[in-house]
């Protein structure tokens, strides 16, 4: 069992049903296969809600709850701990036993389990949750182990549970335990699948699950229970020795269902194609509250490209308002739709009547999920073709007819069908029988992975073409795969895809020895080809890279030419299009990668010295000290904001800039304190004009702040003459300048394409908080154009860092550390990666060392980042060439003045040479 990267690997990656051909009605595409869609027509997880639905209005105190600490849903994908992963295992899978981790209570375990071939993904996800479920293709039934890890063939687990998938899925009495949520439903109960999301207009049959929190500062649940769910977490139960009264003091109950009412217009909203499929299922079938957790989140399988789900995540944003509780919802025995009334959708469990109002069809899905790849929409029936030329006899040895070689040029958008780094060794040969064409994909290496799904074109549509190799991995095979399709002699074209791990990396697809993009691999057989097709089975004319990345190219490894996802944009800029996840133009430190040329200061250097005794960078959430960033939709509320005066900073007296109407999004900032006049910043964008409002003190409640500055998303978002100023911080920079994102830590694989800022101690207060010397200097250099007023104080500011200054990690030929190396988590690592290319920039003082946060930073992803960043600070260094001729501070004094000196001139990139890694912003070449 080889494991590639630290969050994928073997059956972790989309299963092979996220691949498969859709069948079923039109009206219910999954209904017979009980892996996809589990539970009978009695389930809750089947029933739709029905006209007599009554919803909570907007003064119902669990609506409150509701819109004031919550503002979208996270999608906990299982390439994390708090999905599920959703895996199959066939006839011919291993039975394993599974025994009680080391310390656990074992409950249902030890057991004997039926794996998939090679078994599941041995780092998913390291405990924490940690849930899989196992269908059993012997026994159709589930098997569900939480705590899971496969701990080198000899898996342990906390608790272990089996599901009829043609049962219920969840109680019918209260204190009953179907499974190990807090609510009691079965695992798979209310599960995103990532083949209903990712197949263009498949609608989503079923109800959903969600956690919201139940501690913390935002506490949403209560201690009710309404069926399906019978049971609560043991910190909320009064008979348990772990409860707490802090807890669960909310007004949402677990059970409750959770839905958009009937007149909301989704046509309106601007929703992606699948975000409004979603949105469609949560109006028709609703999300049951099922368990606690950091904030709103639906539960998925593994089965989403990292764009995908951050897309959907940004979708729920528009909709997510709206929602309102069902308050009629209880679950009964045969009780009909939720509510009552007429169902507004069909009950589509395999059991459930059919009224056979739609026909059966086979389709290719658009999205193939795991390889990336994706098929033209269609049947799958091949056809006509043409008569061929006879080659050999069916008991005839197959003979050699592929025709693009190792010094052939693949056509135009595909990738080359051998192996450009080492020998162009070919990586798709065929052999043709009369009746058949056999394809060998792969050179037998272990360095190579072939992914498991391939296509032919039949001289109509691309049809799909199931590999098999003796390697399993997954959606995968190691070192080779063979398979088979009909022989259509004048009109064979086929396309397979591979990656190939050299110089410490993975490439896939390649074109060229760069690498730069990601796309099928093409081979042609026998002559007389009509023109090769465009585009390639992908609806974007090439190969969509999110699961390669996920599998294969992905988990933070270090080297160029891997294929990524996310956004608009290209594999190398995944977001570049896109100016509220990308903001800033190409002039911008923001995006200013480091160079070749870039000096590190030394070890004998006044701030290497002064920066050993760094410890740890801490990563402040949005409020209070963080910079909360979000975009003003259309249906949010407008609001005049006024001005208030902060006596601590004196900031604004004059009161300019107020009063202000604009749009606010809800529950903005974020984990909003309450607290007036802290350091509350936040940032809106307007869309339609792209301008940013930049914020200080801004108070949601009383809809008042004691500053505003606005300035141009495609603007540098720093000033360039000393004294002048854009955004709120310190140097005058905006305070999305390097700001830290949650939507790029939780994507997989997808590179951090910008520099990071930090704010480090100026003061004698701040030093004597923290134990760190003064690190700040009264000295000022490009991007910082303005200082503190703390600087005016002779007692301050005497470290020898100056405002703007560019700290960054090394790369291994300048002596830094391997990153791949230090033990880092998959984001904590792409962040060291962004600091070592991008580097970090000095932009205010704090009390400690510390970078700032857009997003609230919950759950394992949070957590990891933190711990990381005790590994990473010691390695940051200060670029001493990151400009040139700077000459510019502060005067000490009554009023914030300076020399007049020169903030310099910035080097391109920084410390000159070649660029390191790429300029993504929306305008670079």
């Amino acid at each position: 069992m080889q494991h590639i990267s630290h969050h994928t690997s073997l059956s972790a990656t989309p299963t092979a049903h996220a691949q498969t051909t859709v069948s079923g009605t039109e009206l219910c595409p999954l209904k017979n296969d009980l892996f996809l869609n589990p539970f009978n027509k009695d389930s809750a997880h089947h029933r739709p809600i029905g006209t007599g639905a009554r919803y909570a209005d907007d003064n119902h105190p669990a609506v409150r709850d509701w819109v004031t600490k919550g503002s979208r849903f996270n999608i906990n994908v299982a390439t994390g701990p708090f999905g599920l992963l959703m895996t199959e295992a066939p006839p011919n899978g291993p039975i394993i036993r599974v025994n009680v981790e080391p310390g656990g209570s074992g409950s249902g375990l030890p057991a004997d389990v039926r794996f998939p071939v090679g078994g599941v993904d041995p780092n998913y996800p390291q405990r924490r949750d940690g849930n899989i479920a196992i269908f059993d293709r012997v026994t159709n039934r589930f098997q569900h182990i939480r705590h899971y890890q496969w701990n080198n063939g000899r898996p342990t687990g906390l608790q272990y549970r089996i599901y009829d998938p043609r049962t219920l899925g969840h109680p019918t009495r209260m204190g009953e335990r179907i499974g190990t949520s807090a609510s009691g439903v079965a695992s798979p109960f209310g599960i995103l699948r990532g083949v209903e999301v990712s197949t263009p207009g498949m609608p989503i049959r079923h109800a959903l699950q969600m956690a919201i929190p139940g501690r913390g500062d935002r506490i949403m649940l209560s201690r009710e229970i309404i069926l399906p769910a019978a049971t609560l977490d043991n910190f909320c139960n009064p008979r348990n020795s772990r409860n707490n009264p802090s807890y669960c003091t909310g007004n949402i109950p677990y059970g409750s269902l959770w839905a958009l009412p009937p007149n909301v217009n989704l046509d309106a909203m601007g929703l992606s194609e699948p975000g409004k499929r979603l949105a469609e299922a949560i109006r028709d079938y609703g999300v049951y509250v099922v368990d606690d957790g950091n904030g709103p989140a639906l539960r998925a399988d593994q089965n989403f490209t990292p764009a995908l789900r951050n897309q959907l995540v940004s979708d729920t944003e528009k909709f997510y308002p709206l929602m309102r509780m069902v308050l009629n919802s209880a679950w009964q025995p045969g009780g009909g739709p939720a509510g009552g009334g007429t169902p507004i959708a069909p009950n589509c469990a395999f059991d459930a009547p059919d009224d056979g109002s739609a026909p059966t069809t086979t389709q290719v899905p658009d999205s193939v999920a795991g390889g990336g790849a994706q098929a033209g929409t269609g049947t799958t029936q091949p056809g006509a073709g043409v008569p061929g030329v006879v080659v050999g006899s069916p008991s005839a040895p197959p003979v050699v007819c592929h025709l693009i070689g190792p010094n052939s040029t693949p056509p135009r958008g595909y990738g080359a069908p051998y192996n450009i780094f080492s020998g162009r060794s070919m990586l798709i040969e065929g052999r043709c029988r009369q009746e058949a064409t056999e394809v060998i994909v792969g050179d037998r290496q272990r360095s190579t992975y072939v992914f498991g799904m391939s296509y032919y074109w039949n001289g109509t549509e691309w049809v799909e073409v199931s590999l098999a190799g003796d390697q399993p991995q997954g959606a995968w095979f190691v070192g080779r795969a063979t398979g088979s399709f009909p022989r259509l002699a004048n009109r064979m074209w086929y396309v397979a895809y591979t990656c190939h791990n050299t110089d410490n990396g993975w490439r896939c697809g390649c074109i060229n020895q760069a690498c730069r993009e990601s796309r099928w691999q093409v081979q042609g057989f026998m002559t007389n080809f009509p023109d090769i097709p465009q585009p390639a089975p992908s609806a974007g004319g090439g190969i969509a890279t999110g699961g390669v990345s996920d599998t294969v190219a992905g988990g933070g490894q270090s080297g160029g030419g891997t294929a990524y996802t996310g956004g608009s944009g290209t594999a190398e800029c995944p977001l570049k299009n896109d100016l509220f996840l990308n903001p800033f133009n190409k002039d911008s430190a923001h995006h200013r990668p480091i160079g070749t040329g870039a000096v590190y200061a030394g070890e004998s250097h006044p701030v290497t010295q002064v920066w050993k005794k760094v410890s740890r960078i801490w990563i402040n959430n949005p409020s209070p000290h963080g910079t909360a960033f979000a975009v003003a939709e259309n249906n949010h509320p407008t609001v005049t904001l006024t001005h208030r005066s902060c006596p601590r900073w004196n900031h604004n007296p004059s009161g300019s800039g107020f009063p202000l109407s604009l749009r606010l999004p809800p529950n903005f900032p974020p984990n909003f304190s309450g607290e007036d006049c802290w350091d509350n910043a936040g940032a809106i964008l307007d869309r339609s004009s792209g301008t940013i409002r930049e914020f200080y003190e801004l108070n949601p409640n009383s809809r008042t702040a004691s500053l505003v500055r606005s300035y141009d998303v495609r603007g540098t978002g720093h000033a360039t003459q000393l004294g002048q100023r854009v955004g709120m911080t310190a140097t005058g920079m905006s305070t999305i300048v390097g700001a830290v994102r949650g939507h790029e830590l939780e994507a997989i694989g997808q590179p951090i394409r910008h520099a990071y800022h930090l704010a480090i101690p100026a003061t004698t207060v701040q030093a004597s908080n923290t134990g760190l010397p003064q690190l700040l200097s009264r000295n000022i250099q490009w991007p910082a154009t303005t200082a503190d007023t703390s600087s005016r104080n002779i007692a301050n500011n005497n470290g020898p860092i100056p405002y703007g200054a560019l700290l960054a990690i090394p790369p291994v030929s300048k002596g830094g550390p391997d990153l791949s190396t230090l033990g880092l988590s998959e984001p904590g690592l792409r962040m060291a990666e962004a600091m070592r290319d991008y580097g970090v920039y000095v932009i205010d003082n704090a009390s400690g060392v510390v970078l700032r946060s857009t997003d609230v930073l919950g759950g394992n992803i949070g957590t990891q980042a933190r711990a990381d960043m005790r590994t990473i600070a010691p390695y940051l260094r200060l670029v001493t060439n990151s400009v040139t001729g700077a000459t510019a501070a502060v005067v000490p004094g009554d009023t914030l003045r300076y020399n007049g000196g020169s903030i310099g001139t910035p080097t391109w990139p920084a410390g000159g040479g070649q660029p390191i890694a790429p300029n993504c912003a929306f305008d670079a070449p």
